[in-house]
């Protein structure tokens, strides 16, 4: 994933936060489930309207956010221990070269990702009872039957 962000032309540090943030990901998820399965555990209700939210999600941010920071210090050693950016060129085994067929895979799926969240945000509007037109009836139909 981080020499495609690179043959995409994304810089290297970026690409590198990028791929660091989707590796995480599930980590943080587990936590926070591990983190509210505690809080069950030890008495602990939460609440889901009104000023709950506030302290539910207090109780389950501040022991995930605390690891978040401890994993995030020990990360930075690391990358510093390997000499992240030590030097401006980056070198690679093999260059990865986006070919004709690569670049209309990539459009075409960044364009299918975009029309999704556009018919899910029409959609939206249609349930919530803010915009309502017939002309986007088939539009609601595929949103209802397939997102």
């Amino acid at each position: 994933m981080l020499n495609g962000l690179v043959g995409l032309r994304v810089p290297y540090s970026v690409a590198f936060m990028v791929v660091t943030a989707v590796r995480f990901l599930p980590i943080i998820i587990t936590e926070v489930a591990t983190v509210i399965t505690v809080q069950r555990l030890r008495g602990f209700n939460p609440k889901r309207f009104g000023s709950g939210i506030i302290k539910t999600s207090l109780n389950i941010l501040t022991p995930t956010l605390s690891n978040c920071v401890r994993r995030t210090g020990t990360l930075a050693v690391s990358i510093q221990s390997r000499a992240f950016r030590a030097n401006t060129e980056r070198t690679y085994l093999k260059k990865l070269k986006f070919s004709e067929f690569d670049k209309a895979v990539v459009t075409f799926c960044v364009f299918a990702a975009i029309s999704i969240v556009i018919i899910k945000l029409i959609y939206n509007l249609y349930t919530g009872g803010i915009y309502y037109t017939s002309d986007l009836r088939p539009v609601y139909a595929i949103a209802r039957g397939y997102l």
